[in-house]
């Protein structure tokens, strides 16, 4: 494919036409860029170790204590994200898919110049023009291409490098002197994106000594070879840094993804690639090229040998091309029946797709065929790699939620025409295997995975506030976007690409092969750490205090000789199993609550443990509780066998005292202030702490009353009886469930009534709205629950002294209807609390 300079009739055309031809296909890609513009769950996995290295703890996954893994694959991308970053103050995920457009640039213009220097008969030669117009539509149009030239991943960047590689052994002259040089640049920078560009670098370094030994006299001078070799010596010092740091020679993710060779895998994802894109058309053209031309390249090739003495004298253009085709081709065959193709749509084909069609008039120019077949044959090559991805596309679209393309299996067939049906199924029932075992999984998928994850958790600077010292952890599956917004969060990785003793823990040979999602925990690993942070819904997480937490425990969990097994997996939708948190083995009722239940209160609540170890006892939260002078709440969970019983409280943002105040009434609570974001916003204080069972609390004054609904009320306390005018009437009130409740349309109600009134009781202050504030919704609560809640009258200025009667009831808020008392019987609607007394001011 080595082709000599341009004819002098062309060169004067060439510039323009050429500048013309980059700028068409850069507007191409630039479409292409924004309709396919997505980001990856795993890139977010570069992107914590970037920010590990610019928070100051360098590239590794957690933070210290926790050892060095390398769970990304690509250090070359790693390395440039974080330089852009700290030059430009662009985050990874605001710059990676900028990268990734200049990198599809780059390779966009360098198969554009292969397609311009490809050596063309004259009857060709004079079609060059339509023939690089149709491969330009046939590379510009093809989803796999233009899907890759974003994601947040090195994809791009190795597909440039790669292309560079290919471009230089095939089409720089071996007379120009820093050609060797550019050879192994290209292939250690190769290998430095991706473990798999090591191929280029042996098949570079089989080029180099193929043509040191048997190269054209002269010889070239011995620090040419010596500058070729250099390179190479930097990849062997990234190998021994990644030795010492890591303690591996290879990405975890190596460990962690491989299990065994997974040919039947391999096939179906290769076979849907070349159905997808029609690539017979290519494998057509590659059948009749070795039929007409392999005995005559054989005997070219041992008449060479014997006249050339073996090395002396050989080829190197040519040998080029073979160690080219050669390299290509262990690439895919390893992606393809070893590993079994990829968890990602074709990712690992990507590179291909603009080699492809040059490769194409390649072949076209040498089996001699003329330019209107050579103009037919590319035009349906182009033609029919269409209908089938971009169907595919046009019916994923309309896919934006996570259930609906969580599997995204799509049934191409019945859209197309009849006589295509049976062929296309054949494609259908491909993608329905592939998917099924995580093997293709579609773009959108990935798509809405990412914009889902970012819109339920936290931003990052919330992320940030988390502080690194008590060690907080965490289990997930999916661990790419939460590892990017908890960023002081330890992220056990339960898959294992993040994390040593998982990727080397024995797999299940009875359980289905799931790519790259076949490794699991040893039994007992997980909870060797005592994760300790859960996310819940609607941007809220709990941090639950440990005993006796010191670093060396991290440490001898990942130091010790863990027995082969596996213990359950994580669940699919990324989150942690509920089964490994300490909070969900003490208070399982609370677990339930803030993982099934918690409201979807738009307000950030961040539940803040006990700073202190040991106990409290029942009557100390309480009387914490009665002296808390603001609205909050606390729950008594009915504690259940052997589990260690919690309390909660909830204060709300509204009318909560200074944060002083709150300290100095709840001093083992951890009072975090957010008020130095750049979009201040009213928090939450919530929190849990353990206490002495039993749990005996009473009210001061008992009033016993259930209404139709199955709410009790046991009694309330009353901070005073006699106020004044202006002053705030504060009580707490005590109430439970005799069965638990399916519907929460109602609300309650204390009024401070003027009883002498003469046309009747007349409303002089209230307090209206549901218990806790809806922090904690009556649909959660259990049988025997206890639930202390303060409520707050304010006495109006113009009030006259006397006595006023405080009353408390329920009501239905959709309609306004009271609820009917059932204990005492009667036919009141609400129960007499206390009587207040106004007095003069």
């Amino acid at each position: 494919m080595t082709s000599p300079p341009v004819p002098a009739a062309a060169a004067k055309h060439t510039p323009l036409l050429l500048v013309i031809l980059l700028l068409v296909a850069g507007i191409g890609l630039f479409w292409g860029w924004q309709v396919f513009w997505f980001l990856t769950d795993d890139s977010f996995i570069f992107y914590r170790y970037v920010s590990n290295s610019v928070l100051g703890y360098g590239y590794t996954w957690n933070l210290p204590p926790h050892r060095p893994v390398e769970g990304y694959t690509s250090f070359l991308w790693v390395l440039l994200l974080d330089g852009t970053w700290r030059l430009t103050g662009s985050q990874p995920p605001d710059s990676a898919n900028v990268l990734s457009l200049a990198s599809a640039y780059v390779t966009t213009a360098l198969t554009l110049l292969m397609l311009w220097r490809l050596e063309l008969r004259p009857a060709l030669q004079r079609m060059r023009l339509p023939l690089i117009l149709l491969a330009l539509a046939g590379v510009l149009t093809n989803r796999t291409f233009l899907a890759w030239t974003s994601s947040g991943l090195e994809t791009a960047l190795f597909n440039a490098l790669l292309t560079a590689w290919v471009y230089v052994v095939l089409f720089v002259s071996p007379t120009q002197r820093w050609r060797w040089l550019l050879v192994t640049a290209t292939a250690t920078l190769s290998a430095l994106t991706r473990p798999d560009g090591l191929l280029l670098v042996v098949a570079s370094g089989a080029l180099v000594v193929l043509a040191a030994v048997g190269g054209p006299r002269p010889r070239r001078p011995k620090t040419d070879w010596v500058l070729a070799g250099m390179p190479f010596l930097g990849l062997a010092i990234h190998f021994l840094w990644r030795r010492s740091y890591y303690g591996e020679w290879l990405p975890n993710t190596f460990a962690a993804k491989y299990v065994s060779a997974w040919p039947e895998s391999g096939w179906r994802y290769a076979l849907s690639f070349v159905i997808e894109y029609a690539l017979w058309f290519w494998l057509g053209l590659a059948v009749v090229f070795i039929a007409l031309n392999l005995s005559p390249i054989w005997r070219r090739i041992r008449a060479g040998w014997s006249a050339t003495r073996g090395l002396q004298g050989l080829p190197i253009s040519a040998l080029s091309g073979v160690v080219a085709v050669g390299a290509l081709g262990a690439h895919f065959a390893y992606y393809t029946f070893v590993i079994g193709g990829d968890f990602f749509e074709y990712r690992v084909y990507s590179h291909l797709v603009g080699l492809l069609f040059v490769s194409s008039i390649w072949l076209i120019n040498a089996v001699n065929w003329g330019p209107r077949r050579a103009l037919a044959y590319l035009s349906l090559f182009v033609a029919c790699g269409l209908p089938i991805p971009w169907t595919h596309w046009q019916l994923s679209q309309p896919l934006t939620t996570r259930e609906q393309t969580q599997p995204l299996i799509l049934a191409v067939a019945p859209h197309l025409p009849a006589f295509a049906q049976a062929y296309v199924g054949l494609f259908d029932d491909l993608q329905a295997w592939l998917i099924t075992h995580g093997v293709c999984v579609r773009h959108q998928t990935h798509k809405i995975f990412v914009q889902e994850r970012l819109a339920l958790y936290p931003s990052r600077d919330r992320g940030l506030l988390i502080a690194p010292d008590p060690h907080p952890t965490f289990v997930a599956g999916a661990v790419g976007v939460i590892s990017w917004q908890y960023p002081t969060v330890n992220i056990l990785d339960s898959l294992g690409l993040n994390d040593f003793v998982i990727a080397r823990n024995p797999t299940d040979p009875d359980r289905p092969r799931f790519m790259a999602h076949d490794r699991f925990a040893p039994p007992g690993y997980l909870e060797c750490f005592e994760p300790n942070f859960k996310m819940v819904a609607d941007n809220k997480y709990v941090v639950a205090q440990r005993i006796g937490d010191t670093p060396q425990r991290i440490p001898d969990c990942e130091s010790r000789d863990w027995p082969a097994g596996a213990s359950l997996p994580v669940r699919d939708d990324g989150e942690h199993p509920p089964e490994n948190l300490e909070l969900a083995q003490r208070a399982p009722a609370v677990d339930r609550y803030l993982w099934t239940i918690w409201p979807a209160d738009p307000t950030y609540l961040y539940v803040v443990p006990p700073d202190q170890d040991g106990t409290q006892t029942a009557a100390e939260l309480n009387a914490a509780l009665n002296r808390y002078a603001g609205p909050a709440c606390l729950v008594w969970q009915p504690a259940g066998a052997g589990a260690r019983p919690y309390l909660f409280t909830f204060l709300p943002g509204q009318r909560r005292p200074p944060l002083s105040e709150v300290q100095t009434r709840f001093p083992w609570a951890s009072i975090v202030d957010e008020s130095n974001l750049a979009e201040p916003f009213a928090y939450n204080l919530a929190y849990a702490a353990p206490y002495e069972a039993p749990a005996v609390v009473a009210p001061e004054q008992r009033h016993e009353a259930v209404w139709s609904n199955h709410l009790a009320l046991l009694g309330l306390d009353l901070d005073a009886d006699s106020v004044a005018p202006g002053d705030t009437v504060w009580l707490t009130l005590y109430q439970s469930v005799t069965a638990p409740l399916s519907d929460a349309s109602f609300s309650f109600f204390v009024h401070l009534l003027n009883d002498a009134n003469p046309t009747g009781p007349e409303l002089i202050a209230q307090d209206d709205g549901e218990a806790c504030r809806g922090l904690y919704p009556v649909t959660a609560w259990e049988a025997d629950t206890l639930i202390a809640f303060r409520v707050a009258l304010v006495v109006p200025e113009t009030t006259p002294p006397g006595a006023y009667t405080l009353v408390m009831g329920l009501y239905n808020w959709q309609t306004g209807q009271r609820l009917a008392l059932t204990q005492p019987v009667g036919d009141a609607d609400s129960v007499t609390l206390s009587t207040i007394v106004v007095r003069h001011r």
